[in-house]
């Protein structure tokens, strides 16, 4: 993972401190090291599940998103869509290096959607 314009960072790997304010995990299996990355108080918002007990302690806020992809899910949402009665306000699209200004927006409740593009 890249952040801003800082190297890359193996969150594969256990951090040597909690530094990062805010997260977001789309990588079930390093879950846990993405925890370990955010600072106490720190925020993570997640599209993959996270397992029981991957932060017991409670010392980061965690908020799950999910999805569904079932072939009826997706079937109602093109029918909505094809009457164009789908919308979906964007606010601001970023490009992928541009995640931290990204992750700023979100956290400061900015109303719609925010793209990351790459």
């Amino acid at each position: 993972m890249r952040i801003e314009n800082r190297a890359y960072l193996d969150i594969t790997e256990r951090p040597a401190n909690a530094g990062f304010e805010y997260a977001i995990s789309a990588a079930a299996p390093v879950i846990g090291n993405v925890i370990l990355h955010v600072r106490d108080g720190g925020k993570i918002v997640s599209i993959v599940p996270v397992p029981e007990g991957a932060s017991a302690e409670n010392r980061v806020k965690i908020d799950e998103l999910y999805h569904r992809t079932d072939a009826e899910t997706l079937q109602a949402v093109a029918e909505v869509a094809s009457r164009a009665v789908l919308t979906i306000p964007i606010a601001k699209i970023f490009r992928l290096d541009e995640i931290g200004a990204a992750q700023r927006a979100v956290s400061s409740g900015v109303q719609g959607k925010v793209v990351l593009k790459h």
